[in-house]
């Protein structure tokens, strides 16, 4: 298995804790065939700029190890969620 890190952005109008009901569902699909390490909760911040006209949002940041061929399965389940308005995922380990 491969150590990956998450960045993903929530959409503003959600409480705390819808935006969280997000992080499980996203959680949810990792741990499906992987596990998770770490999860980092930044709250909510402001963007440099808007992004699909909002101006701020929740950040959550995953640390997760799972197959290699499963990555894209997670990148298409973040693009899918109508909730998140960004995402990125980097390989961590070397």
């Amino acid at each position: 298995m491969r150590e990956y890190e998450t960045m993903f952005i929530v959409r503003p109008q959600l409480t705390l804790e819808e935006a969280e009901k997000v992080l499980d569902e996203i959680s949810k699909v990792i741990q499906a065939k992987g596990e998770i390490t770490s999860i980092d909760r930044w709250g909510k911040k402001q963007f440099a700029y808007e992004i699909e006209h909002q101006k701020e949002g929740y950040y959550f940041v995953v640390n997760f190890k799972v197959p290699g061929d499963y990555v894209g399965e997670v990148d298409r389940r973040l693009r899918l969620n109508d909730n998140v308005l960004r995402h990125i995922i980097v390989r961590t380990d070397e």
